[in-house]
């Protein structure tokens, strides 16, 4: 028994020894395959984080701001364009793990009841309020109090917010207390746009804009097997009165061969369906077009894509945003994926929106990026230009939050 007890000792050293060694050869592979990469051309900052002149550039046009929560602590950091300033941090001490997940349950909550009973649609409109009330108590208050603007006066400026985890679920750009007196929203006091990380935004400020000459309208007001979207006829018919040399792709040709096609060979792309987010396989999420059943257009389809020609995107269908807990700000949704394609400007939805609601707005977004259609897209003013179609839609129907906080714009 000793001698087989040495035996195992001597051979579990032994596997050791290799494994360690197998480890320092990788290692040493992997610093020179790190060397020739950095020594191309163009490719000298590979899997370098930025520096922070990089950083304070991208915040040029506007404050950069990543939101975040976890139990070592909770707070906004804060880049801008002025390099002589450091990166602020705005402690956010209400914004714990738990208030976070707490304030996710109640607009999952509130979404689940929108469609119930009267009682139930009241107690969900009122469950939104309260929650963005507390979005801007616990985070865009203070965070737009240090820089200056939470007070509405002059033009709103520009402002991009980055949120970590679950946070990504939450309507930061419509944060506020639309039910009282005094603008205290965002909405009032800033133009919002989102963004994955920093570079992911100088990624697609890099591509140069292409000018917004041509648009492909995919329209599904009936799809197989799924319920019919009324509205979808009068979206076409409004977006197509403004936009220039406009493609309308609807019924059986809207397919998935054609669709990718379009997108090919028009700067502007819109899209009037449904959408179908996929909690358990993200990749999976899609946009129903014609024959989804048998070439689904999804998340890891559009991923694949890219569009040299590319300009905006406009999702006007469910959930374009939404994804699974664990991958809330990963990016692997609808909205995400058609922005990786090479869309600069993409507008998407955090929830299922109403079909009159969605017309609303993007008919708004359109007349107002457009001049009322006297001028070629100025998708520069995409952010403007959602901004101010829902707060229109928001004055018309302060009571229903869940009808205009869902749109939302993701870019430059």
């Amino acid at each position: 028994m000793a001698s087989r007890t040495h035996v195992v000792g001597e051979t579990a050293h032994r596997q050791t020894i290799e494994v360690g060694e197998q480890r320092r050869m990788l290692a040493e592979q992997w610093t020179s395959l790190l060397g020739r990469i950095r020594a191309t051309a163009g490719f000298d900052q590979f899997l370098r984080p930025p520096g922070m002149d990089r950083l304070h550039e991208q915040a040029a046009d506007g404050p950069i701001i990543m939101v975040y929560s976890s139990r070592w602590g909770s707070g906004a950091s804060i880049v801008t364009g002025d390099p002589e300033q450091r990166v602020r941090v705005v402690p956010l001490p209400d914004l714990t793990p738990t208030a976070a997940a707490q304030q996710v349950n109640r607009l999952w909550d509130a979404l689940r009841a929108v469609d119930g009973d009267f009682t139930g649609r009241a107690r969900a409109q009122q469950e939104m309020h309260a929650l963005l009330g507390w979005l801007w108590d616990a985070i865009t208050g203070p965070v737009l109090r240090e820089l200056g603007i939470a007070e509405p006066s002059g033009p709103r400026p520009r402002v991009w917010w980055g949120l970590v985890g679950v946070l990504a679920y939450l309507p930061i750009h419509a944060a506020g207390h639309h039910n009282q007196a005094g603008q205290r929203s965002v909405l009032d006091r800033t133009v919002s746009s989102y963004l994955t990380t920093i570079r992911a935004l100088e990624h697609a400020r890099a591509r140069p804009a292409a000018p917004a000459d041509s648009a492909a309208i995919i329209a599904m007001p009936t799809t197989p097997d799924a319920p019919d979207l009324p509205q979808v006829d009068k979206e076409i018919h409004a977006l197509s009165g403004v936009l220039p040399d406009t493609r309308i792709i609807t019924g059986p040709a809207a397919t998935h061969h054609a669709v990718a096609e379009a997108l090919a060979r028009h700067p502007v792309a819109h899209f009037s369906c449904h959408g179908l987010a996929n909690l358990i396989d993200p990749a999976a999420s899609e946009l129903l077009l014609y024959d989804y059943a048998t070439a689904p257009f999804t998340v890891a389809a559009l991923a694949r894509l890219h569009l040299a020609d590319a300009s905006l995107a406009y999702l006007s269908a469910c959930s374009t945003t939404h994804t699974s807990p664990d991958l809330a700000d990963e990016a692997i949704h609808l909205t995400g994926a058609i922005h990786l394609a090479g869309y600069g400007h993409v507008v998407g939805t955090l929830w299922p929106v109403n079909d009159l609601a969605a017309t609303a707005i993007a008919t708004d977004f359109y007349a107002y990026l457009t001049n009322g259609g006297t001028e070629l897209p100025d998708v520069a003013h995409s952010a403007l230009a959602l901004s101010e179609a829902t707060l229109r839609l928001r004055d018309r129907y302060p009571a229903l939050p869940t009808r205009w906080a869902a749109h939302h714009h993701q870019g430059s």
